[in-house]
């Protein structure tokens, strides 16, 4: 595409060493018997992109993420520090260190990336000339974001931005809709009920059964690989699909009708009435 030339695209791993479930998880190997860990499956995946031009890793100042730091000068990855909970600030250091014109916003704790999908999505977000790209029906732990570098640099300048927009890095964008040129990719594609994600040691248990399986084709894959997967060993998303995961809500009656769903799958079902006695 000519359009492509003249930019420089970039995909940005926000990734830190602690977390609540899972401590270390980044850097866990995948499959745990391999030397690869989940950070550079998620790298050397990003590195068969025929449109990427750099790899990010954006990690923390912290103490704690030091380590995620040695591992990427070992392994010759690009990587930013900044602020903890400040994603945003992270994501613009990135920005003005790589001279980015669009980014890739990739979480660390999802080891699998759909290549191709991607590339095809990065060149929708371009001639569409669209401000933000946002993908829907993607297998869940699978999907990315796109956005340009000015919209992230203006969001991060904007004195009206609160802690919330900070930490999400795109959840302003979503507040304020009217604001950009938003375009949604609606994949065709068959659902795959199980979770490509590590949060906690049953995720990181599934993962590690899956990479097994894709190490037998030098964990090169797409869509297909995963459908035939989950369809040869369907007991296998049995282990984590009970998992919960944050979510991030619009209103505070949206968060408790999502509690209301949580308690009734659960069968908590005093605790439910009391909850919609109060929305209702």
């Amino acid at each position: 595409m000519d359009n492509l030339v003249n930019m420089k695209i970039g995909a940005i791993i926000q990734a830190r060493y602690d977390s609540s479930r899972l401590r270390g998880k980044v850097l866990k190997n995948l499959p745990f018997d391999s030397e690869e860990t989940v950070l550079s499956q998620i790298h050397s995946a990003l590195a068969k992109s025929k449109i990427l031009d750099e790899i990010i890793i954006a990690t923390s100042e912290e103490s704690n993420d030091d380590i995620i730091v040695d591992y990427a000068k070992e392994n010759n990855y690009i990587y930013v520090r900044g602020s903890k909970n400040n994603v945003l600030e992270r994501f613009v250091k990135a920005i003005d260190e790589r001279n980015l014109d669009v980014v890739v916003r990739i979480t660390g704790d999802n080891p699998i990336v759909l290549i191709d999908i991607l590339d095809a999505v990065l060149e929708k977000h371009i001639e569409s000339k669209a401000n933000y790209t946002r993908n829907n029906n993607l297998p869940y732990g699978t999907s990315f974001e796109i956005v340009n570098a000015t919209v992230l640099n203006d969001i991060y300048n904007n004195k009206t931005t609160i802690l919330e927009d900070q930490e999400h890095v795109t959840i302003y964008i979503k507040k304020h809709p009217n604001e950009f040129k938003i375009q949604e990719i609606n994949h065709n594609l068959d659902p795959i009920n199980m979770r490509f994600t590590v949060d906690y040691p049953s995720d990181y248990a599934v993962m590690n059964i899956l990479f097994q399986f894709l190490k037998k084709n030098n964990f090169n894959y797409n869509f297909d690989t995963l459908k035939t997967f989950v369809q040869q060993y369907e007991w296998v998303t049995d282990i984590n699909k009970n998992n919960l995961q944050k979510k991030q809500f619009k209103s505070i009656n949206e968060e408790i009708n999502n509690a209301i769903e949580l308690l009734d799958k659960l069968e908590y079902k005093n605790a439910k009435l009391i909850l919609e006695r109060y929305l209702f």
